[in-house]
């Protein structure tokens, strides 16, 4: 039997390609080339694949970790508010430690999420959240903690000076922080998911 070959497929014939006849060796060498071929496909693909899940793997894993770092800063910020509010009230000793020691876990956990975070949106936030922290303890704080060592030392009485600590602002200061916070998280939120 001779096989006729179509002219118009010519370039398909294996026959001339290995020059002659087609022995079961040739057609066996061929087919486990070919199986090679793709095996060697599917490696690269499936380490392509895989180089990408670590990626994203370890973006989640930063995500989350820059996720809990401002979450621990809210907490803070109130823990700052509460040492103030009873250092003005009681003049403790014990409580101005406190607000200086939380200023700077403050100042420690705003530096940790800036040095972990590459996302400028969470660095403006975080920017933000250390200038309003900033503006809270340098003028507002010092002011109150320089006002209570005046009604220790008798030159304002006690009650104007808790009228003038009503009567200030803290309540935006802590709302433009609140705010600034709540923008890291959503940057946070986004990165997360």
């Amino acid at each position: 039997r001779q096989c006729r070959v179509n002219p118009q497929v010519e370039f398909l014939d294996i026959r001339k390609v290995f020059g002659g006849r087609m022995t079961i060796r040739r057609k066996l060498l061929l087919n486990f080339g070919f199986l090679l071929g793709l095996m060697a496909l599917g490696f690269f693909i499936s380490s392509a694949v895989a180089f990408r899940e670590h990626e994203s793997r370890d973006a989640i894993r930063n995500a989350y970790q820059q996720s809990l770092l401002s979450e621990s800063i809210r907490p803070q910020m109130g823990e700052n508010r509460l040492a103030l509010s009873n250092y003005v009230l009681t003049g403790s000793s014990n409580e101005l430690d406190r607000l200086h020691s939380g200023d700077a876990r403050m100042a420690e956990l705003l530096g940790e999420a800036r040095a972990k975070t590459s996302d400028p949106s969470q660095l403006a936030g975080l920017k933000h959240v250390a200038d309003n922290e900033h503006a809270w303890s340098t003028p507002f704080a010092a002011v109150f903690v320089q006002g209570r060592e005046d009604v220790d030392s008798g030159r304002i009485k006690m009650p104007d000076f808790l009228e003038e600590y009503r009567l200030s602002d803290w309540m935006k200061q802590d709302q433009r922080a609140n705010q600034a916070i709540d923008a890291v998280q959503n940057a946070d939120r986004t990165l997360i998911q």
